[in-house]
C-alpha cells in the first residue's frame, strides 16, 4: 500500500511539472504556470526535476534571485549534469560571475564527460574569457604525472656546484692542467600549458 501511494505521489508531481511546462511554453500562461509549478514542490520541496524547470521559467521571466535559489536547491538536492549545466549557464550570462560558472560546469563535465549541449556551452564560455581558459590550463599542467613528478624530483635535487665545492674542500685545489673545462649546468624541464582543443561553436542557451 505505501509503494502504491509512494508511486501515485511520484506521478502526480511529475504530471503537475509537466502541465506547468505546457502552460508556459505552448500557453504563454506564466501565472498557471507558477502556480503549478509551486504546487509541484509543495509535493517534494526537493525534487532536482521540479527546481530546475522552474528555474528555468524564472531566469526566462527575469525573477533572477528567485531562480538562482532554485538552481542552488536543485543542485544541492541532486547530482544531475543538465541541473549543474543550467546553472552554470545562468552564472556566466546573468550574474557574469565566470569562476563560480567554471566550477558548476566542470561539476557537470565531472558528472557526464559526453553531454554534447554542456560541452558547446562550455567551449563557447571558454572562448568569452580567456582568463578562465588559462586558469584550466594552470590546473591540468599541474595536476599531470610529469609535472607531479618534476616536482618530487626538484624536492630532493642537489646542486652539482654545492657537491663539486664540498670534495674541493676535501680534497685540496686540483692542480691546474692547462685545459679549460666547459662548466656544465643542469636544464631543469619546463612545462607548458596544454594546448586545447579546437573549440566547438555551441548554443548559448540553457540545457
Amino acid at each position: 500500500m505505501t509503494i502504491i501511494l509512494l508511486l501515485l505521489k511520484y506521478t502526480y508531481f511529475h504530471f503537475i511539472t509537466a502541465f506547468a511546462q505546457f502552460n508556459f511554453k505552448i500557453r504563454g500562461n506564466t501565472d498557471r504556470a507558477d502556480h503549478l509549478f509551486a504546487k509541484a514542490i509543495e509535493c517534494d520541496a526537493n525534487h532536482w526535476h521540479n527546481l530546475s524547470r522552474y528555474a528555468n521559467m524564472l531566469k526566462k521571466t527575469g525573477r533572477y534571485d528567485e531562480a538562482e535559489k532554485c538552481y542552488q536547491n536543485a543542485c544541492t538536492s541532486s547530482t544531475n549534469p543538465t541541473t549543474c549545466g543550467n546553472y552554470a549557464n545562468f552564472l556566466q550570462l546573468i550574474r557574469n560571475d565566470w569562476e563560480a560558472a567554471q566550477k558548476y560546469y566542470l561539476k557537470a563535465l565531472s558528472l557526464d564527460p559526453n553531454h554534447n549541449v554542456v560541452k558547446k556551452n562550455y567551449a563557447t564560455f571558454l572562448r568569452d574569457h580567456p582568463e578562465a581558459r588559462v586558469k584550466r590550463n594552470e590546473s591540468v599542467v599541474d595536476q599531470t604525472p610529469l609535472a607531479k613528478a618534476l616536482s618530487r624530483s626538484n624536492r630532493n635535487y642537489r646542486s652539482p656546484q654545492k657537491s663539486t665545492n664540498k670534495k674541493m674542500q676535501n680534497t685540496g685545489t686540483p692542480k691546474s692542467t692547462g685545459k679549460s673545462k666547459k662548466k656544465f649546468k643542469m636544464k631543469t624541464p619546463t612545462m607548458r600549458p596544454r594546448q586545447l582543443a579546437p573549440e566547438l561553436e555551441g548554443v548559448v542557451e540553457g540545457v
